[in-house]
């Protein structure tokens, strides 16, 4: 994992980790059949440091069904924050314990918020590709730093006054507003309050 938070992992290989770990390589295949299955550990390792659920400060009310789902997903988003990397291989490797014990988590909740398996079924898969896209955006376009609003500038000095209104609206939004810190929150509730009325109500 520190091996891939220097570099990415592209550049990790069996040769790199053996050499950082003082060890010929071929020792590694005592341990492991290949370097998928370093990728796999990893990448669970990354899981390990989502917080569950059960870790969310203890909410009544109305909201209280959204903490430990909100808890957890903003605790993914920063551990993809962390490894980067692991964006890229989450779907692309087999998942490890700390990683199913995240999915259970995560689906026992939406479950015992009281939607439907099928609600609890799109509402996972949405959750997920939030996290997930919104860290791959970030890392391909530098969405919390100056590129973005370097590049709706760029378009703005070129296109601005044409046929693109919403689009023109859209890239000043970029450039006069606040950091967008609050980004990814935002379209989690957005979320989270679509699934709430998906709920079924009481009489």
């Amino acid at each position: 994992m520190a091996l891939a938070d220097r570099g990415g992992v592209d550049e990790l290989s069996m040769r790199k980790l053996a050499r950082d770990l003082g060890y010929e390589v071929m020792s590694l295949y005592n341990h492991v059949a290949n370097k998928d299955d370093v990728l796999a550990g990893i990448a669970d390792l990354v899981a390990a440091e989502i917080e569950p659920p059960e870790a969310a400060p203890a909410r009544r009310g109305k909201a209280a069904w959204r903490a430990g789902i909100r808890h957890t997903v903003l605790s993914a988003h920063a551990a993809m924050d962390r490894h980067p990397w692991a964006v890229a291989l989450w779907p692309s490797v087999t998942s490890g314990p700390h990683r199913l014990r995240f999915m259970e988590g995560l689906l026992r909740s939406l479950r015992a918020a009281g939607l439907p398996p099928k609600v609890a079924y799109h509402g996972y898969h949405a959750l997920m590709m939030h996290i997930l896209g919104f860290a791959l955006l970030e890392q391909r376009t530098g969405l919390n730093d100056d590129n973005v609003v370097e590049a709706a500038s760029q378009f703005l000095a070129r296109f601005e006054g044409e046929e693109f209104p919403h689009l023109i609206e859209h890239m000043h939004q970029h450039v006069d507003a606040s950091p967008h810190e609050d980004d990814f929150e935002f379209v989690l509730d957005v979320i989270l309050d679509g699934l709430d009325r998906l709920r079924p109500q009481p009489a």
